[in-house]
């Protein structure tokens, strides 16, 4: 798929997705259903940002890539829940040399080593503005 195929997947997503949330509301829908809709749209919205300022460089890291990274900011992505969002956060790269392994300082202040995400299959991207 090409960056122009995915734009116009990720705007029909989008679409799509204010749609449903149109219709929850017209029929009164519980708010943990609008609250994941809602979820769900910001997510549709950040992928349809992404694609559009996608740079061929920020393809998916690696274990050596991130190996490389000490000090510098990636992008970390869950897989989507039952409700279709998807969790990101940013945070900085810690190799630690000592113990042999990667940790990733979150922009809240916790931090997790790449062995703990990885039970979580998150992917790893530059960060960048």
């Amino acid at each position: 798929m090409n960056k122009q195929e995915a734009l116009t997947k990720a705007r029909k997503d989008v679409a799509r997705t204010e749609l449903d949330i149109c219709h929850a509301e017209k029929r009164n829908a519980l708010p943990s259903e609008m609250e994941a809709l809602r979820r769900k749209l910001e997510y549709r919205k950040f992928i349809m940002e992404a694609v559009e300022v996608k740079k061929e460089s920020n393809g998916l890291l690696s274990y050596a890539d991130l190996a490389k990274m000490h000090g510098k900011p990636v992008f970390c992505v869950w897989p989507p829940d039952e409700y279709g969002a998807v969790m990101t956060r940013w945070a900085l790269v810690r190799v630690d040399e000592i113990r042999n392994e990667i940790v990733f300082i979150n922009n809240y202040g916790g931090s997790d080593t790449w062995d703990e995400l990885m039970e979580s299959d998150v992917a790893f991207y530059r960060y960048e503005r």
